[in-house]
């Protein structure tokens, strides 16, 4: 699960606020603001995406919406990122497939931006800029991407680590 807590400093201690039960284990978790509110995404062992909306006002959680199980992934995502103010949410995984979901006003959207067929495993991910992001995997470097140069990967570096 995912839990809100404060914490008192005096005496020092943690106070629930509120919980979300997720429907398998949680195998990556970001968080960012969205419209002012503290967002956080969730991607499962079973596949599916989650996005939690919060108050931190009174640190409850308001609301969620989710992109079902095998929607994005046929294995768990390895790991999630949110673009700054948490308006698009960048995937990856092991299963060599690079998604991105958009936020919208009460949906969310999302397209596959490449598939590896299992080639690539990918692990992890981050955004550079609103346009750009990089992944890094099992088996070769560190992939560059562009978003305004659609296909797969736009550079990538073949270090020797």
């Amino acid at each position: 699960s995912i839990e809100i807590h404060s914490l008192n400093p005096n005496p020092l201690s943690l106070e629930p606020h509120s919980s979300w039960s997720s429907p398998s284990r949680v195998s990556s978790l970001k968080a960012s603001h969205f419209l002012q509110k503290p967002l956080i995404v969730a991607s499962t062992s079973s596949g599916s995406l989650h996005f939690l909306f919060s108050d931190s006002s009174v640190a409850t959680l308001e609301s969620e919406v989710s992109i079902p199980e095998g929607a994005l992934h046929s294995v768990p995502a390895s790991c999630v990122d949110l673009l700054d103010g948490g308006v698009e949410c960048v995937t990856v995984g092991e299963d060599g497939k690079v998604n991105l979901v958009g936020i919208g006003d009460s949906n969310l959207n999302y397209r596959r931006l490449f598939d590896s067929a299992g080639l690539v495993s990918y692990t992890a991910v981050s955004w550079a800029s609103p346009m750009e992001f990089a992944t890094g995997g099992y088996g070769f470097g560190l992939h560059w991407w562009d978003q305004r140069k659609p296909g797969g990967p736009v550079s990538q570096f073949k270090g020797n680590w």
